[in-house]
C-alpha cells in the first residue's frame, strides 16, 4: 500500500501538479482498504472512519483558553502603555 501510495504521489507531482496528490492517494487508500477488506486479512489500519458528518457547535471555553484570553489582555495592555 505504502509503496503504491508513494509512486502515485510522485506521478501526480509529475504529470498533474495541480491536483492534490496526497488527498487523492489517502482517498483512494482508503477507499481500496475498505473494498478489499484490508483489516480482515491482517493489514494494520489506524483506525475506523465515523460515519455522517460531524455536528457544527461552537467550542467551549476551556480553563486553557481563559488563562490565554487572560494573558493575551495584560500583554497588550502593558504593550499600548509604552
Amino acid at each position: 500500500m505504502a509503496t503504491g501510495a508513494f509512486a502515485v504521489m510522485m506521478l501526480m507531482k509529475k504529470y498533474v501538479p495541480k491536483l492534490p496528490g496526497v488527498l487523492v492517494v489517502v482517498a483512494g487508500a482508503t477507499l481500496i482498504s475498505w473494498a478489499t477488506g484490508f483489516e480482515q486479512m491482517g493489514g494494520k489500519v489506524v483506525g475506523m472512519i465515523p460515519d455522517g458528518l460531524p455536528s457544527i457547535r461552537m467550542p467551549g471555553i476551556t480553563a486553557e483558553w481563559q488563562s490565554l484570553t487572560y494573558t493575551s489582555g495584560l500583554i497588550s495592555k502593558v504593550k499600548t502603555q509604552y
